[in-house]
């Protein structure tokens, strides 16, 4: 997912923020969209 960060963004993000949209990803992914 935090590939589809903008670059001009992706250096304010935090770790966590990153792991965040990650994991939110994979949610969207796995269990949202079958």
């Amino acid at each position: 997912m935090t590939s589809k960060v903008p670059a001009i963004v992706l250096n304010r993000l935090s770790e966590r923020a990153k792991e965040t949209l990650d994991k939110v990803a994979k949610f969207v992914e796995e269990d949202c969209i079958p």
